[in-house]
């Protein structure tokens, strides 16, 4: 009834989750992982050292994935709070001076530095040596909040709060289902509901971040931008290209389909672009070549 979530945080990471947030607070002169209060009988209290290093072990065994850590943090002590942290992660952490002034730089670029992991806050940052003002990453996010509540963005025409989307503006889309399985909704928070009738869409509008409760098998799958659920199945056995479909999901067809190319450019391998012009894909070399030279 008041689990934000239902799997660990091995399982949350291992199914695709890379945005985690934890709330700390000091039990006695113990900074501890708690629900609101250590003493709160739903309190759920754990260790903060042995949570982080859960995520540096996860890390270390997946080389090419970057984490953002929120920290809901009621300690209000940098020394407490950071030196676990730094103790954890070590040089992996992405500090606020890590980023280049005029931009951000791409997950290649940050995995290439070995900067693999982004603690934020949403009360506290202390001086901005480490932790990241949570707000640049919750565009529109009452005070203290990480995120902005669900029932305030519109799938239908990708609105937040009534407004497009901003581009280049990092935003990040939350519920909490904590007692809705027993509790009248007026008793509960009232943030909307994520779950598989909006992930997809959430995403498709430009949604950096789905900060959902209670992620499961149904949810995770609806957050997916790969292969179509049976895809790749080389039908015919001659299906040895990739398609994208009208879902936005991939699909595997025959090399002599026709359709329009993804030129990417070899001395910015994070930049794409895609043709005008279409053909099979043995044209598509030429066709980039002649679209976008260089």
């Amino acid at each position: 009834t008041w689990a934000n979530q239902r799997w660990s945080l091995d399982k949350l990471m291992d199914n695709g989750v890379r945005n985690l947030d934890l709330d700390i607070h000091l039990d006695g002169n113990v900074v501890k992982l708690c629900h609101q209060n250590c003493s709160s009988i739903y309190s759920a209290v754990d260790s903060y050292p042995g949570e982080l290093q859960k995520i540096a072990t996860w890390l270390a065994a997946h080389p090419k994935d970057i984490i953002f850590l929120d920290l809901e943090d009621r300690v209000g002590d940098q020394a407490a709070v950071e030196g676990p942290l730094r103790a954890a992660f070590g040089s992996l952490l992405y500090a606020p001076k890590d980023k280049p002034a005029n931009r951000w730089e791409t997950p290649r670029e940050m995995i290439a530095k070995g900067k693999r992991i982004l603690v934020k806050g949403a009360n506290n940052w202390y001086d901005g040596s480490l932790i990241w003002d949570g707000r640049i990453f919750a565009t529109g996010a009452d005070g203290g909040w990480n995120s902005r509540q669900v029932k305030y963005f519109d799938v239908n025409n990708c609105t937040q709060d009534g407004k497009a989307l901003v581009p280049g503006q990092i935003y990040t889309i939350s519920d909490s289902k904590l007692g809705k399985d027993v509790l009248p909704d007026s008793w509960v928070d009232q943030t909307g509901t994520i779950d598989t009738s909006n992930i997809a869409r959430l995403f498709a509008c430009g949604v950096n971040s789905v900060d959902a409760d209670r992620w499961d098998d149904d949810m995770t799958a609806s957050a997916v931008w790969s292969w179509a659920p049976g895809e790749p199945n080389n039908a015919g056995g001659n299906e040895n290209c990739a398609e994208q479909g009208s879902n936005g999901r991939w699909n595997d067809a025959s090399c002599g389909t026709s359709h329009r190319f993804a030129c990417q450019n070899l001395a910015n391998p994070d930049e794409w672009r895609v043709t005008s012009g279409g053909g099979s894909w043995e044209q598509g070399r030429a066709q980039c070549a002649v679209e976008f030279p260089g």
